[in-house]
């Protein structure tokens, strides 16, 4: 699951903190231990729930700088990850293993076990990543234009969406994929503000839906087994 939480004002122009929480963190009534606090000496800018949804990644930090810091959501005690300076933004593979994260203009991942680093591809300020079990990541790289694809072993980004001049969108931003790994979510945003929306589109093709209308990103989140038909947004 993905959320905005904002301080005040329109979309684009308020701050917004973007936290990223697994369903199956929900469904165990984990996400309760997020209440605790930061990492000393600092204040927690995002921070993103892992898929099994037993720890988490905090971007966090003081005076204008920051870091990702790990620990397990039944602990409090924080782990730092080395270069990571100036991340934010966070969110995980599918298998826990690694981070993806913004800073300084690019995206770049973390090994979680290892803390090994190593630079994607050219960023801006990102507005929010998902990592397929494929191994695609789609990213945001500001609050203006198309989300982006790349391989999460490294490569040449390509577009994933397309600016819809016509419906008056300006940019596409916290992309989410759904579970077959081809399809994602993401909030759109537009010149005019009762355009704003979500939409689904399609690696497979330059083929999007907007799906509802919303001032905010929304979540894909499964419902009960009792019906397979439907979802939660």
């Amino acid at each position: 699951m993905a959320v905005d939480r904002c301080d005040g004002g329109r979309a684009g122009n308020r701050r917004c903190r973007h936290v990223y929480a697994s369903p199956s963190a929900f469904a165990a009534g984990s996400l309760v231990a997020v209440v605790g606090g930061p990492p000393p000496n600092a204040s927690i800018e995002s921070f993103a729930i892992s898929a099994d949804g037993t720890r988490i990644v905090v971007a966090a930090g003081s005076q204008n700088t920051s870091s990702l810091f790990l620990r397990p959501l039944n602990s409090f005690a924080y782990q730092k990850l080395s270069g990571t300076e100036g991340a934010w933004n966070p969110f995980w593979s599918p298998d826990g293993r690694s981070i993806g994260f913004f800073t300084l203009g690019k995206l770049k991942v973390v090994e979680a076990a290892t803390g090994a680093v190593r630079t994607l591809c050219e960023a801006g300020l990102g507005r929010g990543g998902s990592w397929s079990r494929s191994g695609d990541i789609i990213f945001a790289s500001g609050a203006l234009g198309p989300l982006y694809r790349i391989s999460a072993s490294g490569g040449k980004r390509t577009q994933a969406t397309w600016i819809d001049s016509g419906r008056g969108e300006t940019g596409h931003r916290w992309p989410q994929f759904l579970p077959d790994g081809r399809h994602f979510l993401y909030f759109t945003a537009a010149a005019e503000y009762d355009r704003f929306g979500i939409s689904i589109g399609d690696l497979d093709s330059h083929n999007a839906r907007r799906i509802i209308a919303a001032d905010t990103n929304g979540s894909y989140i499964p419902t009960p087994a009792a019906r397979p038909d439907t979802c939660c947004l």
